[in-house]
């Protein structure tokens, strides 16, 4: 439950990785853009309650509606996503309208608050070409003191990335943060540990397909690119 993995600066070079996944040195996150043919890790953390508001959601094909509870947080700035269930960046915003979730264009979002997905819920970033709802998604990372940057964790939760592109997005640049070694940067991180028995793995898991991940990770042990820790 110790080993850590991180993926920061990726090359293109590495568009036809085998099943052990190729990872640059954990030492230089970086910002070129990677194409992520099939990335398939594990991890996830225990369990977690909270008034909420309940958002149902339809689970074709994989029993009884389940309910997700989606919760904002303003005093610190996070989104919580509790399951078990699946949800989209679409059906957050139905249920938390006043959360800083934006859909700038139709298919681009832009994430101003960290999102947390946690109790065995899922969290579905897929493209409009795949049936999704984002074909852009924009981590907000800006090189200030105040509001810099957000991320994406599943603590004991899923992450379902599928034909789409994900990046950090500094909003003086009007494009992704390239600075990342004063103020830090936008991350997307797993992680799995076991229940309060000491035996139960509660796991995370993180799939990637087909899909431009990049500009993301700082040199922090939990905070590169794409981490995720089993």
């Amino acid at each position: 439950m110790s080993q850590s993995r991180q993926l920061s600066n990726v090359s293109s070079e590495t568009a036809s990785w085998p099943a052990a996944v190729r990872a640059p040195s954990a030492n230089s996150p970086g910002g070129e853009w990677s194409r992520v043919p099939a990335f398939v890790p594990t991890c996830r953390r225990g369990p977690a309650k909270w008034f909420a508001l309940i958002f149902t959601a339809m689970v074709l094909g994989l029993g009884p509606a389940t309910a997700v509870e989606i919760r904002w947080a303003l005093s610190s700035n996070r989104i919580y996503v509790t399951g078990p269930g699946a949800v989209t960046l679409s059906e957050i915003k139905a249920a938390q309208d006043q959360a800083p979730l934006e859909q700038v264009t139709n298919g681009a979002w832009h994430l101003r608050a960290n999102l947390i997905v946690e109790n065995g819920a899922q969290l579905d970033l897929h493209g409009k070409s795949v049936g999704g709802d984002v074909d852009q998604l924009r981590l907000q990372s800006n090189n200030t003191d105040t509001n810099r940057f957000v991320f994406i964790s599943a603590d004991w939760g899923s992450i379902n990335i599928r034909s789409t592109s994900i990046s950090s997005w500094d909003d003086a640049a009007n494009g992704p943060d390239t600075e990342y070694a004063t103020t830090g940067r936008a991350f997307i991180g797993v992680r799995s540990k076991l229940a309060g028995d000491g035996v139960t793995a509660l796991e995370s898991r993180m799939d990637i397909s087909d899909s431009e991940i990049g500009y993301l990770g700082y040199d922090d042990s939990e905070g590169y690119g794409l981490t995720w820790k089993v």
